[in-house]
């Protein structure tokens, strides 16, 4: 059987419980993509609207802008989506400007 690339790999902590919440949170981290030549690179994920919470947060607090590496923003985060935006994303060559773990 061919292996399928980009391969995700969650969080240990990752479940089912997490699988439902983590649309609501709008936020996944700790996630690992490993692609077809062998490179690994930690992403994270977040929908526009939690990002936009988490700007705003971040300017209260003097720290006017959100900047994480291997940021990957969703209209929605489910493992659907996600599939769909690390299947496009590694077609792009994005995870090649990436610092691979």
């Amino acid at each position: 059987m061919k292996n399928e690339f980009p391969k995700l790999t969650l969080p240990e902590w990752f479940d089912e419980r997490m699988e439902a919440e983590m649309s609501p949170r709008g936020y996944l981290s700790h996630s690992i993509v490993e692609v077809e030549d062998g490179k690994r690179y930690e992403v994270f994920f977040y929908d526009a609207i939690s990002l936009k919470q988490v700007s705003e947060s971040e300017i209260k607090l003097n720290r006017p802008y959100v900047a994480e590496i291997g940021m990957i923003v969703l209209p929605e985060v489910t493992l659907k989506n996600i599939y769909k935006a690390i299947k496009s994303l590694a077609k792009e060559g994005y995870f090649e400007k990436l610092k691979e773990l």
